[in-house]
């Protein structure tokens, strides 16, 4: 994987690291829209709309494929808004409220959950490198082939081992012990390098 690459060539050097990967998905995904903040405000604020009047008014969060690097969304109530696709490298969702939200395929690099909602979010083929997911509750979430390699995954809430076993990889993330006695147990080959990136 070509982002994964990149990854491993800048592992020392986070600046870099974060531009490389940047530069690589623009270069699949040449055609993200630009969300200003004053958009993304916006956005936000209809979303709630719809959210409390149970779709009557405002209007669901559309944020798919968009360019939101390094974007304040911090305690930011995005339920079942629709980012699939989304650049979301080194953006803040501390605390965000993301439960049933689409994250497919997203991408996280970087990116900071601490303490984020993710209740029966769909992260299946979430790109989630180096991203920071202390404290956040994964219940019920999708996370087949997602990438959590380097994640930080300690102290997460309503994480199950038979969520983990469908992982893509989970090389160099940080796990508390007894989860990671159970990823050793069942799926060790998820704690390797990635096939793809071996001889990197």
């Amino acid at each position: 994987m070509q982002r994964l690459a990149k990854m491993n060539e800048n592992q020392d050097k986070p600046d870099e690291q974060a531009s490389a990967s940047s530069e690589s998905v623009e270069e699949e995904k040449p055609k993200l829209p630009e969300i200003t903040k004053e958009k993304l405000k916006q956005i936000l604020k209809e979303h709630k709309k719809w959210l409390e009047s149970d779709g009557k008014k405002g209007e669901k969060a559309n944020l798919r494929e968009a360019k939101l690097q390094r974007a304040k969304l911090g305690s930011a109530n995005l339920r079942e808004a629709n980012l699939q696709g989304a650049d979301l490298i080194g953006a803040n969702l501390q605390r965000a409220k993301l439960g049933e939200a689409n994250l497919q395929g997203a991408d996280l690099i970087g990116a900071n959950l601490q303490r984020a909602k993710l209740g029966e979010a769909n992260l299946q083929e979430a790109f989630l490198w180096g991203a920071d997911l202390q404290k956040a509750d994964l219940w019920r979430a999708k996370l087949q082939e997602a990438n959590f390699g380097e994640t930080d995954l300690r102290g997460l809430e309503n994480l199950t081992i038979e969520q983990l076993k469908e992982v893509k990889t989970l090389y160099k993330a940080k796990l508390d012990p007894e989860l990671m006695e159970k990823v050793k147990k069942c799926c060790p080959h998820l704690l390797e390098i990635p096939e793809k990136n071996r001889a990197n």
